[in-house]
């Protein structure tokens, strides 16, 4: 009996032992079945973007080893896409541009030395009203052309109030003389007066004549009229523009005082600094080729030495020298920094030349269009017109020395020391303008 209870005893927790295990495995087997499909599911929509990013590799492997598709874009574009500027006679000439071939010539070795551009102080006007007043209107503006004549700014002056004043009175008083002298004169002819009355009214009135003139030239000093009411008109002395303007509205003005400066900009000094070598092998009036770099293309201008220091600089040693330019275009200012070529005398050299107007930056690399001609067919429906072509390639060329021509002062030479060869045609005067054709094709490349 003992060993019976027991047993029952024992029989709840052995129950209890293998209801916790059935549910333990049942609900291992659940949730097999549940996440098994998730599983997969998941596995496949993982392998999607690995299939895929294989084979955008395997594309790019493809397009790599083929050009690719944006390659073989930018090839095409490319291809299209010409270094070339073709033009027609017609076209040459409507644009100016002349044609040169690549000659072999003596070029004078040169020194390019910097230099500085200034104004031809003998054709500058300083501009001052000759006693004080008071500023009424100002007519122009610093940078402003002139012409010679034209009015700059109107002065009340008291001292011409004074002056016209005194005309006046003079001129009344030479009325007054005048009519004395002639009823003195008319009473003497008469025998109604005596002589002596006569000629003292004649003296008086030519008197009073000498004074009125001498208060008129005063006027006609001072550039004042005797009506203006004490008003000056200060004038400009001659043509050029107004580099420097000293005065305001209401404001009092003293005698001599600068108001204005005027410059004539169609002729400027040119100064540098000879070196020790140069200084007994330059001769007065020496022609010189000043270069001026204006938005990468080079230009030219020509200069003559007029002039050298008295005495050599203190401090360096050097040698100023003075040069004048003219600049009938006005293209050029005051205070700007230039590069001369001062000759060396004795010092040639024999090598392949081009006309320096020829010479064109790009990509800050010296070029030469050269020129090749093609027969292009026309439209054949117009008598199968041929059109003669001239194609423009830019080709890199090694520079050397510059120089004039020995026949003419208006042509400038330019060694070319590599890229061309004698015999070769190639844009001389207007390149520039296949330049500028050049950069529009490069801009819509870019696009």
């Amino acid at each position: 009996m003992t060993n019976l209870k027991k047993s029952l005893k024992q029989q709840p927790g052995k129950r209890q032992y293998w209801l916790i295990a059935a549910v333990i495995v049942l609900g291992s087997i659940l949730a097999f079945f549940i996440l098994r499909p998730a599983s997969t599911t998941g596995q496949k929509k993982q392998g999607e973007p690995v299939t895929q990013a294989h084979a955008e590799s395997e594309q790019q492997h493809n397009d790599a080893h083929a050009g690719g598709p944006d390659e073989d874009q930018d090839e095409n574009h490319d291809e299209n896409y010409k270094t070339e500027i073709s033009l027609s006679p017609a076209q040459l000439a409507a644009q100016h541009i002349t044609l040169d071939v690549v000659k072999t010539g003596s070029i004078t070795a040169t020194t390019r030395l910097p230099a500085r551009l200034l104004v031809n102080a003998d054709q500058q006007a300083h501009v001052s009203a000759g006693f004080a007043g008071r500023v009424e209107q100002v007519f122009v503006q610093t940078g402003q052309q002139v012409k010679a004549g034209q009015a700059l700014a109107s002065l009340l002056v008291p001292e011409l109030i004074d002056l016209q004043t005194n005309l006046h009175v003079l001129q009344a008083q030479l009325q007054l003389a005048k009519s004395t002298y002639t009823q003195e004169k008319q009473l003497w002819q008469q025998g109604i007066s005596a002589k002596q009355d006569y000629l003292q009214a004649q003296n008086a009135y030519t008197q009073a004549n000498i004074a009125v003139q001498a208060a008129q030239s005063r006027l006609k000093a001072y550039g004042a009229s005797a009506s203006s009411q004490g008003r000056f008109i200060l004038k400009s002395p001659l043509s050029g523009v107004i580099s420097s303007k000293d005065l305001v509205v209401g404001e009092s003005i003293q005698a001599s005082e600068q108001l204005f400066v005027i410059d004539q900009l169609n002729q400027l000094w040119l100064e540098f600094v000879l070196p020790d070598q140069l200084i007994n092998v330059i001769n007065p009036d020496e022609r010189l080729i000043v270069e001026v770099n204006r938005g990468g293309a080079l230009q030219t201008y020509r200069a003559r030495l007029i002039s050298l220091a008295p005495s050599a600089d203190v401090q360096t040693g050097r040698m100023l020298a003075r040069a004048v330019l003219d600049n009938p275009q006005q293209q050029l200012r005051p205070n700007m920094q230039v590069v001369v070529q001062v000759p060396q005398a004795g010092n040639n050299t024999t090598g392949l030349m081009v006309q320096t107007a020829a010479i064109q930056q790009i990509d800050q690399q010296d070029v030469v269009f050269v020129a090749s001609r093609k027969m292009s067919t026309g439209d054949h429906s117009q008598d199968q017109a041929h059109t003669d072509q001239l194609h423009f390639v830019p080709r890199p060329v090694q520079l050397g020395q510059k120089s004039n021509d020995q026949q003419s002062n208006d042509q400038q030479w330019v060694e070319i020391r590599a890229g061309l060869q004698a015999g070769e045609q190639y844009a001389a005067q207007g390149s520039f303008i296949l330049k500028s054709e050049l950069e529009k094709g490069e801009a819509a490349h870019e696009h």
